[in-house]
């Protein structure tokens, strides 16, 4: 996943149990949002994680307001298909 994202490794060794990262831990550092404990940046921090999280919150954001819009346009849609059906059976009438 790292070379995927170009992220530079160094030699690597073999992780152990308090290698991982666990929601605590980042409860702890302060990397967790209250409302969906999604990672967070603090603004100081930078690197290629960092990166990669800014870009992640800025997607899920993207990803909301078109869910929002499609929400819109489905409400849109089902008025329209409803004028239709109505301006059918006038027709045929």
């Amino acid at each position: 996943m790292f070379r995927a994202f170009d992220v530079p490794l160094g030699e690597g060794r073999a992780l152990v149990s308090c290698d991982m990262i666990t929601r605590p831990i980042l409860a702890t550092c302060q990397l967790l949002n209250e409302g969906n404990q999604a990672p967070a940046v603090p603004p100081r921090v930078h690197g290629p994680v960092a990166t990669l999280l800014n870009d992640f919150l800025a997607a899920r954001e993207h990803t909301e307001a078109l869910c929002a819009k499609l929400e819109v346009s489905r409400d849109v849609l089902s008025v329209s298909q409803g004028e239709v059906a109505r301006l059918k059976d006038q027709l045929a009438e």
